[in-house]
């Protein structure tokens, strides 16, 4: 058998000689591999809201420095933990940050309507976008203003922003591991196919998912990422069970469904020996049974 090498952190792909079993490396305890599964599982369930938000983060990029334009959208937030029932509204005004956006003036609360840059860190180049202009409490009396920034640094977000704004928030400034974690799985049915055999070492963003940095590190394999994917899409016109994290300062506790998968059975999925779907833990001959039922009769 090969004798695996340990990735580094910070190298995010390898190209190995063998198809390693996923327990072939570091930090890979059964109860973390149960535990990485179910979080796979649940960015590929909401990844519809996953990628709103990524698109707010690319629309104030594009607009950053282009002439003015005006935008506004609404993004439910049931998907997230503890937010069911809340939706917020952004919003990329005219300069100044207090003229007429796209639909009519509207009155920030800092809760349900807020300025998209506010949930962005402050740009490197602030134009016009990104700042709103205020009377400088330098000279009072006087029709003289300063420019404010509107983005919010990481230090002040805890303190302020609100709950669902630090939601937006936080999800835009970790969009560069959910959109890599999307990718990963959307291309291990193309890495599997032509034999490739890769593993990627993940580490969860802390602003999110509980523990310390072993414990929110994982190296997957593809087969892994392929079997995970699988089960997502034998399962995704069902309900699903699973929900993404608050942001840790709004919400410490991510509570998700577990499994307690043994060893053998987890290899046996990740060679679809045995398949299963979402948390049920259900071989395809029940599954079938119920699939025609209505979906929030499905027994999760």
């Amino acid at each position: 058998m090969q004798t695996p090498t340990y990735p580094t952190t910070g190298l995010p792909t390898y190209n190995i000689k063998n198809n390693p079993s996923i327990f072939n490396f570091k930090l890979n305890t059964i109860s973390k591999v149960n535990q990485l599964r179910q979080y796979l599982l649940a960015i590929s369930f909401n990844q519809t809201f996953l990628m709103t938000v990524l698109d707010y983060r690319n629309m104030g990029r594009s607009y950053y420095n282009q002439i003015p334009k005006k935008y506004c959208a609404t993004v439910k937030l049931n998907k997230i933990e503890g937010f069911n029932n809340k939706q917020i509204t952004v919003y990329l005004p005219e300069p100044g940050g207090s003229l007429a956006n796209s639909i009519k003036y509207t009155t920030y609360n800092n809760n349900t309507r807020v300025p998209l840059m506010k949930l962005m860190q402050p740009q490197k180049l602030p134009t016009l976008w990104s700042q709103i202009l205020e009377s400088d409490p330098n000279y009072p009396g006087y029709n003289w203003y300063q420019a404010k920034q509107i983005g919010t640094f990481a230090k002040d977000a805890p303190t302020a922003l609100s709950p669902n704004e630090q939601v937006i928030y936080y999800y835009i400034k970790n969009a560069d591991f959910f959109t890599r974690v999307l990718k990963l799985l959307l291309s291990s049915f193309y890495n599997h196919a032509i034999q490739r055999f890769e593993c990627y070492t993940l580490v969860f963003p802390t602003d999110f998912y509980p523990g310390n940095k072993d414990q929110r590190t994982f190296t997957v394999t593809g087969d892994f990422l392929r079997s995970v994917y699988s089960d997502y899409l034998r399962a995704s016109r069902l309900p699903s069970p699973f929900k993404l994290p608050a942001p840790v300062v709004a919400n410490p506790n991510y509570t998700i469904p577990t499994t307690n998968y043994s060893q053998l059975n987890i290899n046996k999925i990740v060679t679809a020996d045995l398949q299963t779907t979402g948390v049920t833990g259900k071989n395809l001959t029940e599954l079938n049974k119920v699939i025609e039922e209505p979906s929030d009769t499905f027994p999760i």
